[in-house]
Order: structure tokens, then sequence, then C-alpha cells
């Protein structure tokens, strides 16, 4: 199971990203959308959560960090670990000094309160990305997939974290605990 904090985009980001997973989920089915149906960016994830001293965590944070900007335009590709067959279908964020400051302050915030904490989401190896497929995409899709995203022709997605919010495994799904406005 996985657990996290995530910053959730602005509300003209998040339309744009929701248009393109519909169109994304024609080719691949709804199985391979991400869990958790809200655009976000993770920013902590870990196994195991104490989710109220997370929600504390969370709510003590928020209150002292800004909306953050973000400018996202790589497709990525992460493909599954062995056994398992399928990719997830990401576009990749440009880490800047303000985005590692949220990152960094959220993670100081909540970290003791989730348990063995992902090896992607460490100050060393965080690559911050929104998932428009999660891994799930068949490789005989992949190209389906690519052309849609090149007839697209998305321009890169400039917007902002509005919302730091805690996600809480539940099954095969995500549930959203709670989110706290940023300020600005």
């Amino acid at each position: 199971m996985s657990h996290g904090v995530v910053g959730l985009l602005d509300q003209a980001t998040e339309e744009r990203v929701r248009a393109l997973r519909r169109r994304v989920s024609e080719l691949v089915g709804e199985a391979s959308l991400d869990a958790l149906p809200l655009p976000h960016l993770s920013l902590v994830v870990g196994q195991r959560v104490d989710e109220d001293a997370a929600g504390h965590g969370v709510r003590d944070v928020a209150s002292t960090l800004a909306r953050t900007p973000f400018h996202a335009e790589p497709w990525t590709l992460f493909l599954a670990p062995s056994p398992t067959v399928g990719c997830a279908v990401v576009r990749s964020a440009v880490r800047t000094p303000e985005l590692d400051a949220l990152r960094s302050a959220v993670a100081a915030a909540v970290e003791p309160s989730l348990g063995d904490i992902s090896r992607y989401t460490t100050t060393a190896t965080w690559n911050p990305h929104v998932t428009l497929a999660s891994q799930g995409v068949e490789p005989d899709q992949l190209g389906a997939v690519v052309d849609l995203l090149v007839e697209a022709a998305e321009e890169p997605w400039e917007g902002h974290l509005e919302r730091v919010a805690l996600v809480v495994e539940e099954g095969p799904r995500h549930r959203l605990a709670m989110a706290v406005e940023l300020k600005g």
C-alpha cells in the first residue's frame, strides 16, 4: 500500500489534465488511469501512515507555504518493474528551487508520520510529475498513446500547486483524506 502527501494543481491545469486523461482512457481503459483521480504532484510517499499525525503535519506546514508555480513539459514513460508488464505515462515537472523548497518543507513535517518512505520521493531522487496513465498501460498500447499525445500537441502545463493534500490508499484506489489551501 502507498499513502502520500501531494500538491494539487490549479483548476485550469487540472481541467487540461482531466480532458487529456479522458482521451487516453478511451484508448487504454479506465483501469490504466491514475488510482487517485485528482491530478497532482506527489511530494512524499510511504507504505504506512498515521493518518491523524500526517493530517496535523499537513495542516501545520500548509499554513506556512505559498502557492508554488510549476512547469511540466516532457512526456515520460515509467516502466514497471519486472515481472509486471506495463508502463506509466507522465508529464515531468521541472525541479525548481521553489518546488524543491515546498517538497522539503512538506517532507520535514510529514515523514515522521509515514513509514517506509518511497525511494522515489527523497530529496536526491524526487522526479516531480503529473501522471496521465498509471502503470498498467500495456506495451502494445504505447504507440497509440504516443500518437494521441503528438496529435493533441499539448502546450507545456504552466500552473500552480494550490493545495497540499493527504492521500490514503484503500484497496486499489486512493481516498483524499484532507486538503489545505496554500497562501497567496
